[in-house]
């Protein structure tokens, strides 16, 4: 297809109804709260951060715990102090260090560095702007307590997002016409809904993840789950279907 031919291929957002989205949950709560469907309000968005602690990397045996410069010890403490910040000071945020490397990795050098792979979430704007300055100023303090250097390469940025309130009173009208429980809440993951908000009015339908577990061979969801959301999904396309076609 020619350049032009791909921009003739674009979609005019005026034609669109709107955008929905019929997905597990990825987590534990409608299970645990014996709910049908939910319906999600927004999706959080979030930021993550590749951070290099640097001290020196000496003999374990020779050099004397107060003479050490220990990249581990910066990372340790980092690690502690991001649940602690946000268990005390941001409800309803998480974050998490997927993943720590240090060198050069032997048993008897002190580590001269260490990497953290960090990411945090929030569905609220100003509160993921907050929590990333507090996590970097919680890097920055463990980092000169150790005596270490710290270096902090920005990684990933989603934008929370909001999804429309008419689409979500859509779905909810949808499940009562079929029959099944709901409750609103905040998808932590990124979807599709996520960018396709920005181009027509978006909604999400959650079913129950049995145990919480997606992205894994234990992930599964019950057969009647999965017709609950399909059902729904249908019913909220077909109402959403009789204005569209009015429109045109």
């Amino acid at each position: 297809m020619t350049e032009h031919g791909l921009a003739q291929a674009r979609r005019d957002p005026a034609t669109l109804a709107g955008y929905l989205e019929l997905h597990i949950e990825q987590g534990p709560v409608l299970e645990r709260e014996r709910i049908d469907i939910g319906i999600v309000t927004a999706i959080a968005g979030s930021r993550s951060f590749r951070l290099s602690f640097d001290g020196g990397a000496r003999h374990a045996g020779t050099t004397p715990m107060s003479a050490r410069k220990d990249a581990a010890l910066g990372a340790a403490r980092l690690v502690v102090a991001v649940e602690q910040t946000v268990v005390r000071d941001f409800p309803g945020c998480v974050a998490t260090v997927g993943d720590i490397a240090i060198e050069p990795g032997a048993f008897n050098v002190v580590p001269g560095r260490a990497q953290l792979a960090l990411e945090f979430r929030s569905p609220d704007l100003p509160r993921l702007e907050a929590l990333e300055a507090a996590l970097l100023a919680a890097a920055a303090r463990e980092a000169s307590a150790a005596g270490l250097s710290l270096g902090v390469e920005p990684v990933g940025r989603w934008e929370p997002t909001e999804l429309d309130r008419s689409l979500r009173g859509a779905i909810a009208e949808a499940a009562r016409t079929v029959g099944v429980s709901t409750l609103q809440l905040v998808s932590g993951a990124g979807h599709d809904a996520q960018a396709l908000a920005a181009v027509t009015p978006s909604g999400m339908i959650f079913v129950p993840s049995v145990g919480g577990v997606s992205h894994d061979p234990a992930e599964h969801t019950h057969w009647q789950d999965c017709v609950n959301g399909a059902n729904v999904l249908l019913t909220t396309a077909l109402a959403l279907a009789g204005p569209a076609a009015e429109r045109r």
